[in-house]
């Protein structure tokens, strides 16, 4: 895990102006991700 996050880390490091974007979209992805997952367990 740590080895996948060091190229996002280089790549924030480089381009500050879009980190909090790539943050916020991610957070957002892996959010709704979460939701349907426990949506489709308890529809299981």
């Amino acid at each position: 895990m740590s080895l996948m996050q060091m190229p996002w880390i280089a790549l924030l490091d480089m381009q500050p102006q879009w980190s909090h974007q790539i943050a916020w979209f991610v957070y957002g992805w892996v959010e709704r991700e979460q939701l349907l997952n426990v949506t489709a367990c308890a529809q299981w």
